[in-house]
């Protein structure tokens, strides 16, 4: 999540009927959705497959929005091949504008990087 790169993980999981069953189902990951939590930036679960449009379009945005970072999104197999109505897919997503600065805070930084006889910027990600 460091790096600041918007990323958008895509994981399957076991049909909905076994999810958290914990019965050591074929392919069953144990808590999946947790682990996803807690090394990514957001985590969702697609529980119905007429959520998975708004889900994707959400986790999209989220992940481009500063700070940038992973999201991931657990779908069920049976979810994966479930049909959707059409009336459900919506427009392309549009990229979210960058984030400008206030004028008056550059101004302040650049009258006080004026006045310094030493000046060190020390500048993250998304500067």
């Amino acid at each position: 999540m460091n790096a600041g790169t918007p990323l958008l993980h895509l994981t399957g999981q076991v049909e909905k009927a076994w999810l958290d069953a914990d019965t050591g189902f074929i392919h069953e990951t144990r808590d999946q959705l947790t682990f996803l939590k807690a090394s990514s930036k957001r985590a969702y679960r697609i529980s119905n497959a007429n959520q998975a449009v708004a889900i994707l379009h959400k986790a999209i945005q989220e992940a481009q929005t500063p700070p940038c970072g992973p999201v991931s999104v657990e779908i069920p197999i049976d979810i994966q091949s479930a049909k959707i109505p059409l009336s459900l897919l919506t427009a392309p997503l549009k990229r979210a504008p960058a984030v400008e600065p206030e004028a008056s805070l550059v101004d302040a930084l650049w009258a006080q990087l004026k006045q310094a006889k030493q000046p060190l910027l020390w500048l993250g990600g998304g500067a």
